[in-house]
């Protein structure tokens, strides 16, 4: 610590007021987000990277896309439900609709359309699947991309009410690539809005001449049925277990995001004084990526004085 004071006692005034100026914006970011997550429930964590307004521009913009809807809720880009921005390493930006309040929100739609057999325009299923994007909001289908997080979760809404599911190996490998299984275990059921008297435990992933897909209880039809987009009879078009061909139905994944390094204890937060602390300044704005492992979010102190 002693050294760490003498570094600063002759580092000079211009660079003093440098880093000043760069600590002071990096600890407004990282307490925003802190307090965000706070505010938000546990699925609101810090991202690999804080971009403060001004610096990188908002998560889920055009200009700065987000990985998924959790992070960017996670990184202060949230602004209610609606459409945001998303890409994946490698590939092209694209648009989804995000619902960033039901359960403390970050979920993103990979499906949003009608709900009953007269509404069937698209489908996860291999030999059936076109990807469809014409409307985040309304009239969408996107498989749900390989790189997930850790504790993933499966949901659905029709109309009003909304149910979550923990993301099974058979459910994944559907909203990925489109694997057909027949009907697979929803497991970990809860309602997250309205009030839902028959809660789905299986989902209908397709077989051959069978595309999916059905969220029911017990695998069964009319009032056993939560939601579906399935064109073979009408067996199956009821919404949260009332006869539908028109309420709007949306499937959602949503996935944890990393969590930050932890903070160091009060007796050595005092001053930025090295490479190392700089480093993580700069990673904080946002000027490096996750390539340094800082080891230390944010130190404070009298440096911020």
């Amino acid at each position: 610590m002693e050294g760490r004071r003498h570094a600063w006692v002759h580092t000079s005034e211009s660079r003093r007021r440098w880093i000043r100026r760069a600590a002071g914006a990096a600890r407004a970011c990282y307490l925003s987000a802190g307090a965000n997550r706070r505010n938000h429930g546990a699925h609101h964590r810090l991202p690999h990277r804080l971009a403060p307004p001004g610096v990188h521009g908002s998560l889920g913009t055009v200009e700065s896309p987000g990985t998924s809807c959790a992070a960017i809720l996670a990184g202060g880009g949230a602004t209610g439900d609606g459409v945001y921005w998303l890409q994946q390493a490698g590939g092209p930006a694209y648009r989804a609709h995000c619902e960033m309040t039901s359960d403390g929100g970050g979920w993103t739609a990979v499906f949003a359309g009608r709900n009953g057999s007269p509404n069937v325009f698209d489908h996860f299923d291999i030999g059936s699947y076109t990807g469809t994007t014409t409307d985040p909001a309304t009239r969408y289908l996107r498989r749900a991309p390989a790189a997930f997080g850790g504790a993933p979760e499966l949901a659905v809404s029709c109309g009003a009410a909304m149910v979550s599911f923990a993301l099974t190996e058979p459910v994944r490998a559907w909203l990925i690539s489109g694997t057909q299984g027949g009907w697979a275990t929803l497991s970990q059921p809860r309602v997250l809005r309205g009030t839902v008297a028959n809660v789905p435990n299986g989902l209908w992933t397709g077989s051959t001449g069978s595309a999916s897909f059905i969220f029911a209880r017990n695998q069964g039809g009319g009032g056993n049925t939560f939601a579906a987009s399935y064109a073979n009879g009408t067996g199956f078009d009821y919404c949260n277990g009332v006869f539908d061909q028109a309420t709007l139905v949306r499937v959602f994944y949503r996935e944890a995001v990393p969590t930050s390094p932890p903070m160091i204890p009060d007796a050595n937060r005092n001053g930025v004084t090295d490479a190392i602390d700089a480093l993580c300044i700069l990673r904080l704005l946002g000027s490096f990526t996750a390539t340094a492992n800082c080891p230390v979010p944010f130190p404070f102190g009298d440096v911020m004085a």
